[in-house]
């Protein structure tokens, strides 16, 4: 195996752990264990983010990076927001036409509920071009990511690309770290307290427009990763600092109030918070070191971490909707929660290869230089 498959087995192996997290904290187990979905909130949205920015790259032009990053993001974003926006609209249209047709509706009721349908569509509109997570369309939720992500990607362009901070020495880059971190636990904190939009027309719209009032923190983790990008590709576990890390997340998560929910703008006690999620970042990548070696595991994880898009796009739909249709929350067991859980992961793993082998979809989800097949060199014999 080369050194660069290496480097992507446990990047995929860590990702697939992550896309989990995410999953868990979206399931009605995370209700039913409070204590561990809060203890797991310190690292999951850290993790998935920290990762992202492990093969970040400043080798194309703002132009080219800033076309490519719209391409992968925010395309499917748009794609199934406005696919679900459509759908719920035309069902709408059919059950006005069907009480028409059999006159339980009188036309002027018909008229001014086709009015308040058209109100409700225009409001899941601007909550998807706001792209901050109340606003979106019920059971999609987690595609927030995806137009925050975009920004992130951006800010750190315009951050590595400008200050050349990639050739500066570890010190410089732990004062521009911890400088996102206060510069963004600040930022939050006043657009927090001081909305761009009404009160009245909250929680709806939060934050800024794409969660860019949070970037800065995110960006910490972001450019975290990058910065450490060789360390993780050679990483291995040292039992000191995995012991040192165990001890301060335990302590941190028991007798500290550090809690991280990005989408609700919560950074409470942002120093343990910060250390706590560093803590677990160390955490997750010796499992996923670990991991490697049960060729079973292994596999689904990568699978997970490979399809990582896939699942954060769909997995809230299969598991709210689809579940929730055949059995209410209330008569649901801890077993079938979590089988509800992988199932949310697998019908998201169908959709993936359902998307793949449509070329109209495929061209929806996947990045455009995905889809070009390179061109093959005719081989001249030599004379």
């Amino acid at each position: 195996m080369t050194a660069m498959n290496k480097r992507v087995e446990l990047i995929d192996i860590a990702k697939g752990i992550s896309i989990i997290l995410v999953v868990f904290n979206h399931s009605d187990l995370a209700n039913l264990y409070p204590g561990i979905s809060n203890s797991l909130a310190l690292i999951r949205m850290p993790f998935f983010i920290f990762l992202s920015g492990v093969f970040f790259s400043t080798s194309y032009s703002l132009k080219n990076h800033f076309i490519k990053k719209t391409d992968a993001l925010l395309k499917p974003y748009f794609f199934t927001l406005g696919s679900v926006i459509a759908i719920h609209f035309m069902l709408d249209i059919i059950g006005l036409v069907a009480s028409f047709t059999s006159s339980t509706m009188e036309p002027i009721d018909i008229f001014k509920q086709f009015y308040w349908n058209l109100l409700e569509v225009g409001k899941l509109i601007l909550g998807a071009l706001y792209g901050s997570g109340p606003g979106i369309v019920k059971g999609w939720l987690p595609l927030w990511f995806l137009t925050h992500l975009w920004i992130v990607f951006i800010l750190s362009y315009l951050i590595v690309h400008h200050s050349k901070i990639e050739r500066s020495t570890k010190i410089l880059k732990l004062v521009l770290i911890f400088s996102l971190f206060s510069i963004g636990y600040i930022f939050m904190d006043y657009i927090a307290n001081n909305p761009i939009i009404p009160s009245t027309n909250r929680p709806f719209f939060v934050g800024l427009p794409f969660s860019a009032d949070i970037a800065f923190i995110t960006t910490a983790f972001f450019l975290s990763g990058f910065f450490l990008k060789d360390k993780i590709v050679s990483f291995s576990p040292k039992l000191s600092i995995l012991s040192i890390t165990i001890i301060s997340f335990i302590l941190i998560t028991n007798f500290t109030s550090a809690a991280i929910n990005f989408n609700s703008r919560e950074y409470r006690s942002p120093f343990f918070s910060t250390v706590a999620a560093f803590s677990g970042i160390y955490l997750a990548l010796s499992l996923s070191y670990y991991l490697k070696y049960s060729v079973i595991i292994k596999n689904n994880l990568i699978l997970c971490g490979s399809s990582s898009l896939f699942i954060l796009i769909f997995h809230v739909f299969f598991m709210l909707t689809v579940s929730r249709s055949i059995i209410s929350s209330e008569n649901q067991s801890p077993e079938i929660m979590f089988l509800f859980l992988i199932s949310s992961i697998v019908l998201s793993l169908l959709i993936k290869r359902i998307i793949l082998n449509n070329p109209f979809l495929r061209a929806c989800y996947l990045p455009i230089d995905s889809l070009i097949k390179p061109k093959k060199r005719n081989s001249k014999p030599l004379n």
